[in-house]
């Protein structure tokens, strides 16, 4: 600490102003500036400019620290050192900062992609920062065991370099399992003796390289190029791992670079990979996981869950019947559907998602049903059903004949804004559709409708010949490859999910109401963030799905 009170007299702090973003929704409360006082007081963050509302991580991750703070409380956090930088890759911006002193419960991911943009160069593992937040839980589609505990809405003010915070050594058992392993989440760490086990490229499919390790955990490239290492090989006996302890459906560590990564001079240190039996109760491999729960068995017979209406959990996973994967999308198991004329009106909830036909957005929102859309708006007739006629219906609300300032396709070209919503011709959205304002040339170099976009630039020509290299098709959108080099492949890009005529993924008011999981990943229709993304600061729906509005 002597060190930290020099560099907090001898530096100018320079203040980062972090934007918002918030990963998960919720409540918290609010601080305890008593608690806090007193922990203050006698915890090992004791630089010079503390005072009663100051924090430590320790208040943050450890929920029995006198102070603990709970979720969307305010954080300041005073002479915490810089452990991780992440400037690695096509998202970078997170930091993870440390108590000076380390230890367990001692560190945490300040999350914001942004608000290190042109600056991460001015931090650097070791230099001490003071950062003022906002506390957040992230759970991923609340399906995380325990959240990541992270900073967000963050600003930050350099005091300058110090002493690097030194990683603390645990046993890569340590993070098997929750009781273990949240003690450690944030946290500089070193793990000895491991083997690599198994390597996964999968960058060209989910943008990751991982590492698994025996006895348990894994490595990823979330910091560092793992694939160019040469010392990450299969079966490479490495004496030390060090990096960031983070979480992602299970603990495993982030390293920083090569050199925290150590091959062994004795290939005997580190424990030999041996095959998992799938019925013996025993960890055969030493991954942390034994039998069934290991996903070296997943597949084999006894892992297998045999009868999927008996009530019973046959092969020992832990889940029964359809909530076992091997169920899902079979027999008794098979999604149900509501997108047609006949689905959206036998008064069943076809799908199981607890709505019934023209309330359920599978069916009003559907392109293809009309059913539940007033399809004519001037006949004083309630054509879908919905207690709701001609331009009293929602489905009319667009409708030249429903509202006055609707700006019509005649009048799109006579240079007026007619509605008087600020756009004039084919910069109003009104006009999208009408004659003139398509751009009917998309190699021309010109902006024929007029929208400000040229060429292959304008959506219009998304899907024409000469913009090829788009990711809008099922061939392009499942070839493993970024074809429009925006640094997003198939499924992962929005071209792809938005696409009309693309069907291989989850994103477009077809492929959200089918039920089909079109890109495989476990989540159908609008239960896919693709369909349905009501979190963050974009939130999105297809037109089939329930708005976000509606349960916000």
């Amino acid at each position: 600490m002597r060190n930290l009170k020099i560099l907090l007299a001898l530096f100018t702090a320079l203040t980062l102003v972090t934007g918002a973003c918030d990963d998960d929704g919720g409540g918290g409360s609010s601080n305890n500036s008593s608690n806090n006082s007193s922990n203050n007081s006698s915890n090992s963050n004791t630089n010079s400019n503390n005072n009663s509302n100051d924090n430590t991580v320790q208040q943050v991750q450890n929920p029995n620290e006198q102070g603990f703070l709970n979720k969307d409380d305010s954080v300041t956090l005073k002479g915490v050192v810089v452990t991780a930088v992440d400037n690695y890759g096509s998202r970078t911006g997170n930091i993870w900062v440390s108590e000076p002193t380390g230890g367990a419960w001692s560190g945490v991911q300040v999350y914001n992609p942004s608000f290190l943009t042109g600056a991460l160069d001015q931090l650097t593992i070791g230099t001490a920062v003071d950062i003022s937040g906002v506390k957040d839980e992230w759970n991923y589609n609340d399906e995380f065991e325990d959240p990541v505990t992270e900073i967000s809405q963050a600003s930050l003010s350099i005091i300058g370099q110090t002493t690097p915070v030194e990683p603390v050594e645990i046993d890569a058992s340590d993070l098997n399992s929750v009781a273990t392993g949240e003690q450690w989440e944030g946290v500089l760490v070193k793990i000895k003796n491991v083997r690599v086990r198994e390597i996964n490229d999968l960058r060209n499919t989910k943008g990751r390289y991982e590492v698994y390790l025996t006895p348990g955990t894994k490595m990823q490239d979330d910091l560092v190029d793992l694939a160019s290492i040469t010392d990450v090989a299969q079966g490479a006996c490495l004496s030390e791992v060090t990096g960031i302890v983070t979480y992602f459906y299970g603990y495993y560590l982030l390293p920083r670079s090569a050199d925290d990564i150590k091959v062994s001079a004795d290939d005997s240190a580190c424990p030999q990979i041996t095959t998992e039996i799938c019925d013996d109760n025993q960890d055969n491999d030493g991954d942390g996981f034994a039998d069934c729960e290991d996903r070296d068995c997943w597949g084999n017979p006894p892992c297998i869950e045999t009868n999927c209406t008996d009530g019973t959990d046959n092969d020992g996973d832990g889940y029964t019947d359809c909530n076992d994967f091997d169920c899902k999308g079979t027999g008794d198991c098979a999604p149900g559907i509501e997108n047609d004329a006949t689905l959206c009106t036998d008064g069943t909830d076809n799908d199981g998602d607890g709505l019934t036909d023209c309330e359920d957005p599978s069916c009003y929102g559907h392109p293809n049903v009309t059913v539940c859309r007033e399809t004519n708006c001037t006949d004083h007739q309630d054509n879908d059903g919905d207690g709701y006629a001609d331009c009293e219906d929602f489905d009319c609300m667009n409708e030249p004949t429903c509202d006055a300032s609707f700006e019509t396709g005649s009048e799109c070209s006579d240079h007026q804004d007619n509605d008087g919503d600020g756009y004039t011709d084919c910069q109003d959205k009104d006009c999208k559709d009408a004659p003139g304002c398509t751009e009917t040339e998309c190699s021309d170099h010109q902006d024929n409708d007029g929208d400000g976009f040229t060429d292959c630039d304008d959506f219009d020509c998304q899907y024409a010949g000469q913009c090829s290299n788009a990711e809008v098709t099922d061939a392009a959108c499942s070839d493993g490859t970024d074809n429009d080099g925006n640094g997003f492949i198939d499924c992962d890009d929005f071209s792809c999910q938005r696409s009309p005529v693309v069907t291989v993924c989850e994103g477009n008011a077809i492929t959200c109401a089918d039920g089909i999981d079109n890109d495989g990943d476990g989540f159908i229709d609008c239960q896919d963030y693709s369909c349905r993304y009501c979190s963050g600061q974009h939130p999105y729906w297809a037109s089939t799905c329930e708005s976000c509005d509606a349960t916000q």
